[in-house]
């Protein structure tokens, strides 16, 4: 390890850019499940993840969210967390990722903390965050569902199975399916420093109620690269197995940030 790191002045959402420019056919995300006995994957390259973030990061655009703006992520590992969060990145907001086994009451403290006005959730998080949100300042949620990444087969099986075993939650008017975030479209260009924020990360719930932390740009950055150095990771060259939650430190940290740094 050397004995300082610099910084080399980017910011969060400059990362996938560069990743897809150099590695646009290799595999971004794989996302593994098993059902019935069988192991079942889906996968998003480095140029289709780039798609759907500017996509998605103009569809928050439009409906409302502004550089500085709070955009909570109440989603398990899975695809839609990776381009939400890196969309928040990308339309300057702050992303605040939630742990999605939170109570309503927990969900409603670190919304009323962290002043978000949307928020992105997974389907059968959605009536804990919809008993939270008449004491919050959230306006509009967007629905995520976990089978938007299954391949055929498994989709199947989930719609006629599991998928009826969720509590339903009705939509708002203002609320949307996070597939239309998806919808062609291109991000406004907003000027975005290192110094920002660019996470809002809560910690400390065990001793009291959780405290968000302020992570900017080059925070992040610094502590990537930081992980890089350590382990003597190359671009391109090694592949992060995302076994830890993402909307922890750890996870945030050595497996997102790192593995889009180093398009691993």
């Amino acid at each position: 390890m050397p004995p300082q790191v610099s910084h080399d002045g980017r910011c969060l959402h400059e990362l996938l850019p560069e990743a897809a420019r150099r590695f646009p056919d290799r595999d971004a995300v794989v996302f593994p499940m098993a059902a019935a006995g069988r192991l079942f994957t889906s996968a998003l390259t480095y140029a289709q993840l780039l798609d759907k973030v500017e996509r998605c990061a103009a569809s928050l655009q439009r409906l409302g969210v502004a550089q500085g703006d709070r955009v909570a992520l109440f989603l398990p590992n899975c695809p839609q967390f990776v381009i939400a969060y890196l969309a928040a990145a990308r339309a300057g907001a702050i992303a605040v990722p939630f742990n999605p086994l939170y109570s309503a009451r927990e969900a409603e403290e670190q919304l009323r903390d962290c002043g978000a006005k949307i928020a992105v959730v997974l389907d059968r998080f959605l009536p804990v965050v919809r008993q939270a949100q008449p004491r919050t300042q959230l306006e509009r949620v967007v629905v995520a569902s976990v089978k938007e990444y299954f391949p055929p087969l498994l989709w199947l099986l989930y719609t006629l199975t599991l998928e009826r075993k969720i509590q339903k939650a009705e939509l708002g008017p203002g609320d949307r399916r996070f597939p239309e975030l998806l919808a062609p479209g291109a991000p406004e260009p907003v000027a975005v420093t290192p110094e920002a924020t660019a996470v809002l990360l809560y910690t400390g719930g065990t001793t009291g109620v959780s405290k968000g932390v302020e992570l900017s740009h080059r925070n992040l950055l610094v502590n990537a690269d930081q992980n890089r150095l350590w382990a003597h990771l190359g671009m391109g060259t090694d592949v992060t197995l995302a076994a830890v939650p993402l909307f922890h430190a750890f996870g945030i940290t050595c497996c997102l940030n790192l593995g889009v740094m180093t398009a691993s």
